[in-house]
């Protein structure tokens, strides 16, 4: 395991390597107990990685469309990989059926075939817009306007006096905080000349973890649902609340008085409530649902239109399923909220607890990989390591992801097997 006084550092990258090398010497990959663990400084970070915090990246590591994408078609020729060799499982061929199936749960009854489920209304990159890009046009007066959420870059920036800086070359900036940051009070600061900046200053007051509800998901992947222990004081708000109003508030806007490329935003399918937002029509959208019935290879119905999606294997490239995150479908099923389930036992013996909240991929504990076995005959390198699990026990959480996956391809059994699988929620949730 390692924390941030390894990553953040002058040779960060290398220290990790480092470590990986080492693991991979010792034979520690791909086992059981095994592997590299970063432990983050945050609680949701990887959450907010899977939900595309970065600039290059959709929901669920889906790339974000460039300028030379310009149909859906090109998108998904540039970003779905292919491979020569006949014994890969390669599961990013699913490509198409992540992307469309989450702009339809963008998009609703907006995005048809005809119009390539609302590509089009997609922005396009073209060029960097990470952290340092971003100030530095700040600084060159290209950025007017900044909205600054579960950041403060006036400290915590590569070049904090560049960029406390660049804020002064904005004309407004919003923060949204528990209490006034350095970045909120940038014009303050010492040796700073309040009447020479012209940045207006919007502070809203934000709402603690423990003062809304909603999931977090760790390094491990675990998504673990939280409740609400207590209101948020005065006028501090959640950020899904603050998000919300500004949504709404735009789209009145722009559906009154235009504005550049309306489309992208006035189609989108966004009704999660007006002065409360409903934080689990959120999560069921996040898991995706069937916008009309699915039928397996035989005619059969394996899941009727406005059911949840039990998982991943069932979501399709046709606009027949909606699914704002593709590696989350499975946490919100019919059967209910599978991040709130807390039951202790582990069947595994090695500290799996699979039914304690819910884990991405299809609630996987342990990605296996073929780092741990023989190429050609797929037997383990150690079979004392290989042994710890005992698979009869707890089948869904031990196999390895190659057989989980390659099992999902026959989508009907698949939510036979789910079904009867995830066990029911604990009466207290």
């Amino acid at each position: 395991m390692y924390a941030m006084g390894t990553t953040q550092h002058t040779n960060g990258t290398q220290n990790i390597r480092a470590y990986t090398m080492l693991q991979l010497l010792l034979g520690n990959l791909g086992i059981a107990g095994g592997g590299v663990n970063a432990l983050r400084g945050l609680v949701n970070v990887q959450g907010s990685t899977d939900m595309c915090l970065l600039f290059n990246i959709l929901p669920g590591c889906l790339q974000s469309p460039v300028d030379a994408d310009q149909t859906l078609a090109q998108f998904l020729e540039r970003a779905t990989p292919k491979s020569q060799d006949p014994k890969s499982v390669n599961w990013w061929k699913n490509y198409p059926k992540y992307m469309v199936s989450l702009l339809k749960a963008w998009y609703g009854e907006a995005a048809q075939k005809d119009n390539e489920f609302g590509y089009a209304w997609l922005p396009k990159r073209g060029g960097d817009y990470s952290h340092i890009p971003l100030f530095e046009a700040m600084y060159a007066g290209t950025i007017k306007g900044f909205f600054v959420m579960g950041q403060n870059p006036a400290v915590g920036g590569p070049n904090a006096g560049m960029e406390r800086k660049a804020l002064e070359k904005l004309d407004w900036m919003v923060v949204t905080e528990l209490w006034e940051t350095e970045t909120a009070a940038f014009w303050k600061r010492p040796g700073a000349s309040p009447k020479d900046i012209k940045t207006e200053v919007f502070l809203l007051p934000a709402a603690s973890a423990i003062e809304k509800e909603g999931s977090v998901t760790n390094s491990g992947h675990w998504v673990q649902w939280r409740w609400k222990a207590v209101n948020p004081p005065g006028e501090a708000r959640e950020d899904a609340w603050i998000v919300n109003q500004l949504m709404l508030r735009l789209r009145k806007r722009y559906a009154e008085k235009g504005g550049a490329a309306p489309d992208g935003l006035l189609k989108l399918a966004w009704d999660y409530g007006k002065e409360r937002v409903d934080i689990h029509k959120v999560a069921k959208e996040v898991n995706g649902y069937a916008v009309a019935d699915l039928m397996d290879d035989k005619g059969k119905v394996i899941a009727k239109a406005g059911d949840q999606m039990p998982s991943l294997v069932l979501l399709r490239d046709d606009g027949s399923t909606a699914c704002g995150n593709w590696i989350y479908s499975g946490s919100y099923t019919g059967a209910g909220n599978m991040m709130a389930r807390r039951n202790p036992v582990d069947r595994s013996g090695i500290g799996l607890h699979a039914d304690w909240a819910w884990d991405w991929p299809v609630n996987r504990r342990i990605l296996y990989n073929r780092a741990s076995v023989h190429p050609v005959t797929g037997q383990p390198w150690n079979p004392k390591r290989a042994k710890a699990v005992d698979l009869r026990q707890r089948p869904r959480a031990c196999l390895p992801v190659e057989r989980i996956l390659t099992a999902g391809l026959d989508a009907a059994a698949v939510a036979a097997g789910y079904a009867a699988a995830e066990r029911p929620l604990p009466a207290s949730t």
